[in-house]
């Protein structure tokens, strides 16, 4: 093992199917660990991204609905030779409840968000959100799975968007313990009233409001 340059002597490593010892010069550093974490970050949690440092948040997921796939063995000899081919792997389709569900949550999102922000999100056709929505035809089960997809990473964004509001207030409420409400309100050039009902959760806090915040505590 290396760490910035220098090895450990004192520790011994070895191979676990033959009990062999590892030479130190064989292993990876964790220089060459991190060089490239910009390329795949830790997504299956927040503050994991490459550019976060602190704590990292358990990400939950939500199975929307299941999509019945063959092997993924299919064609793997041409793969081998000719390289990774997506079209390749045999999709069988989600079962009908599975298609219900699905739809519902593109409506439900097309209902919150706008058909239009909905169809941007995952550049499929405004007709085709329309057509989900209003259950005019059946999807093509790819058109399906873009608008779930786009419907999850909304939905997502918003959840982040509302974890970070709360982080942003709980910071103020920690500073205005020591400097109290009114003075750091007076600071960040906001009404103290407004800045104590949003503390205290009676006022959701608008953008601007949010932005003075980031600066005050900055």
């Amino acid at each position: 093992m290396e760490l910035a340059g220098r090895h450990w002597p004192s520790l011994d490593y070895f191979d676990r199917q033959s009990g062999g010892r590892v030479p130190t010069e064989q292993l990876g550093t964790y220089q060459e660990a991190l060089v490239q974490y910009h390329l795949h970050s830790e997504a299956n949690f927040h503050n994991g991204d490459y550019l976060d440092c602190g704590v990292t948040l358990r990400r939950h997921a939500v199975a929307t609905a299941v999509e019945h796939i063959g092997k993924e063995a299919n064609r793997w000899e041409e793969q081998y030779h000719l390289g990774l081919s997506l079209d390749a792997q045999t999709e069988y389709g989600a079962s009908p409840e599975d298609c219900e569900r699905a739809i519902d949550a593109v409506a439900q999102a097309a209902k919150k968000y706008g058909q239009r922000v909905l169809a941007k999100a995952e550049k499929v056709s405004l007709r085709e959100v329309s057509a989900a929505v209003n259950c005019e035809r059946v999807l093509a089960p790819i058109s399906l799975r873009k608008l779930t997809w786009a419907a999850a990473q909304l939905e997502a964004g918003d959840r982040e968007r509302a974890e970070h509001v709360q982080e942003l207030l709980e910071m103020v409420r920690k500073r205005c313990q020591h400097v109290g409400v009114r003075r750091f309100a007076a600071h960040a050039r906001l009404d103290g009233t407004n800045l104590a009902r949003a503390l205290s959760g009676r006022r959701r806090p608008s953008e601007a409001m949010l932005v003075r915040l980031k600066v005050a505590l900055a």
